[in-house]
């Protein structure tokens, strides 16, 4: 009788197994949600920044092709007007210049964005629900 008198007055409080695993269920859940779209947000971040150096190179080739009448293929050239982007993300170079044209190309894995000389931004990484080719472009 005193031992049961004894367990009665002690208060258990404690976590059921059930219980536990809603919680890492719920928890779960919500990672699955924020996880791709912090990625998404963080690779959008990367992108912009790549936009930014390669409006750079087109504010370079300008004043480059003020002086010399002509655009450069050597990013070297440039470092009288811009400072060159430095990015752990994305390599910058210039694929073809000319006396009227040229073409800057900012690329990182699979993702390929490219400026020219009209200022003219394409994102050749952009998938589109219709399966088309159209370029993204910004300016």
């Amino acid at each position: 009788m005193l031992n049961s008198l004894f367990h009665s007055k002690i208060k258990k409080s404690a976590f059921t197994l059930i219980e536990i695993l809603i919680v890492i269920i719920v928890v779960g859940v919500l990672a699955s949600i924020a996880v791709p779209s912090y990625y998404h947000m963080v690779e959008g971040a990367k992108k912009d920044i790549a936009r930014s150096g390669l409006r750079l190179i087109y504010t370079g080739e300008k004043m480059y092709f003020a002086d010399n009448k002509s655009y450069t293929s050597n990013m070297q050239d440039l470092l009288k007007y811009i400072e060159i982007p430095d990015s752990s993300d994305y390599n910058y170079s210039i694929l073809t210049a000319s006396e009227t044209d040229f073409t800057a190309q900012a690329k990182r894995g699979a993702t390929i964005l490219t400026i020219d000389a009209t200022g003219v931004i394409n994102d050749a990484s952009e998938s589109y629900p219709t399966g088309g080719a159209t370029p993204v472009i910004y300016k």
